[in-house]
């Protein structure tokens, strides 16, 4: 089978958060994601780091940290070829919820679930467990398990 040009970005990808991820950890964040998009005449190298725990947002200080590190870490392993553009950020207050970790830092937060029936709710996120955790809907609390979710989001509300 013949690779294909998004088979480079992916092994990109992949290269270029292996050699974050210490980096990141030594800064005491965690590494949420990278994401290499854009021409590959000049790519843009997004970076998305998060507090390791708690329910904390993300501060400036924070992502000056991880800007420094990262920029060192890529200033000096060189991993891609043409020019690029870096932009490192947070997931953001209004992040999907896609992994166990996403929803404990959310705790306590606003939360907007799709469920695979196709149900709506949104609420208070509590109580997350292993398999789940309960939502405040109104005045109901509702036990939700994780592998009834489509899509989940927090939400601002002002």
């Amino acid at each position: 089978m013949a690779r294909t040009p998004e088979d480079g970005r992916e092994d990109l990808t992949a290269r270029i958060t292996q050699l974050l991820q210490p980096a990141i950890l030594e800064a005491g964040l965690f590494l949420e994601e990278v994401r290499v998009v854009g021409p590959a005449s000049r790519p843009v190298v997004r970076v998305f780091v998060d507090l390791v725990d708690g329910q904390d947002l993300l501060g400036e200080d924070d992502l000056d940290v991880a800007s420094r590190a990262v920029s060192t870490v890529l200033d000096t392993a060189d991993p891609i070829e043409t020019a690029y553009d870096l932009e490192v950020s947070s997931p953001g207050a209004e992040r999907l919820l896609k992994t166990h970790r996403h929803f404990v830092r959310t705790l306590g937060r606003t939360i907007e679930l799709t469920l695979e029936t196709g149900e709506t709710l949104k609420g208070r996120l509590d109580e997350v467990g292993d398999a789940g955790f309960t939502i405040f809907a109104g005045t109901e609390a509702r036990p939700v398990e994780f592998g009834q979710i489509k899509r989940a989001q927090a939400v601002v509300v002002f």
